[in-house]
């Protein structure tokens, strides 16, 4: 093969199998989509390593400090260990951790997790009551809203 046909069969190839414009941003806005994602991972998992986490029951005593009744201090830890599980098999739970670090990497979300939390303990949400939260809440801020919560009767 020549030279020429040789340059003219490349130019064929490349101006049959050239990707639509959209397609490129496409791939590119999911590659950097993916990055982020990877990043933020990397840095919750590293705040995790550096915490020190709580045993149940010393989870559960500095809640009581705080007037939080015991049972519902046990169901927020093991509803946000179950949630931090997803993050890692050994998440540190502390009650000043807050909900930002388990909201990007959990197949639950905030209401979920309170729900299951205020059925443990013979709670409920009040209707038309919104999760008056933020992602800087804490677990101890959790704790205190179920505590507000009406008990079943």
């Amino acid at each position: 093969m020549s030279d020429a046909s040789g340059r003219l069969c490349l130019s064929w190839v490349v101006s049959r199998h050239t990707m639509h414009p959209a397609y490129i941003v496409l791939f590119v806005l999911l590659a950097v989509v993916f990055l982020l994602a990877v990043s933020v991972k990397i840095r919750v998992l590293g705040r995790a390593k550096r915490r020190s986490g709580l045993t149940e029951e010393q989870f559960v005593g500095t809640l009581a400090l705080r007037g939080i009744p015991e049972e519902i201090g046990r169901a927020v830890f093991g509803g946000f260990r179950k949630w931090g599980s997803c993050i890692a098999d050994d998440f540190p739970i502390t009650p000043d951790i807050p909900l930002r670090e388990f909201s990007p990497w959990v197949e639950y979300d905030e209401d979920d997790i309170i729900h299951e939390v205020l059925l443990e303990v013979g709670r409920y949400w009040p209707p038309k009551q919104l999760l008056p939260w933020s992602p800087n809440w804490t677990l101890a801020d959790i704790a205190k809203f179920v505590a507000d919560c009406p008990r079943v009767v």
